[in-house]
């Protein structure tokens, strides 16, 4: 099993596509947990019914956050939730994918094989994706590793 985190701050319409991305893109044997930060509850709420598998973690701040968002109050920007996404990464699985709800998956990826190939090659941290900038690749070496890995080092 491994675990998909998606770090979530009220912004429910692109949960859901990165929800429904992953029900439509990702194979292989996972569990998602939401990680959110004010959200308000009535948008979780159909969230969860939408997609019942997932877990909603929330954060220390949850409801002082989901309070001003409906109410209308500013919001602490620096009352950032670290001690969620740690606490969630270190009873994680072996290996996981943590991500935001303004990502999601375009094509269809085995989270499995990603994860026995990390294994094989040594790999700690894999990027999903690549936005297409190129323009630092004068800085690092790259080593294709196999027809869906490969690795970027820092030049010398």
């Amino acid at each position: 099993m491994i675990d998909i985190f998606i770090k979530s701050f009220n912004r429910p319409f692109y949960l859901d596509r990165c929800l429904k991305s992953i029900e439509n893109f990702v194979l292989g044997n996972y569990k998602i947990t939401i990680l959110d930060d004010g959200t308000p509850q009535k948008y979780l709420d159909k969230i969860k019914l939408k997609y019942p598998p997932i877990e909603i973690l929330k954060s220390s701040n949850y409801t002082e956050k989901s309070s001003a968002i409906i109410s209308g109050k500013d919001i602490n920007g620096f009352q950032i939730p670290t001690d969620l996404w740690i606490n969630a990464v270190k009873n994680a699985s072996e290996y996981f994918i943590i991500t935001e709800e303004d990502v999601w998956f375009t094509n269809p990826i085995d989270i499995n094989n990603l994860a026995k190939k990390s294994k094989q090659f040594g790999i700690s941290l894999l990027k999903l994706g690549w936005l297409g900038n190129y323009n630092d690749d004068k800085y690092i070496d790259i080593k294709i590793l196999d027809n869906e890995i490969s690795t970027a080092l820092p030049k010398d």
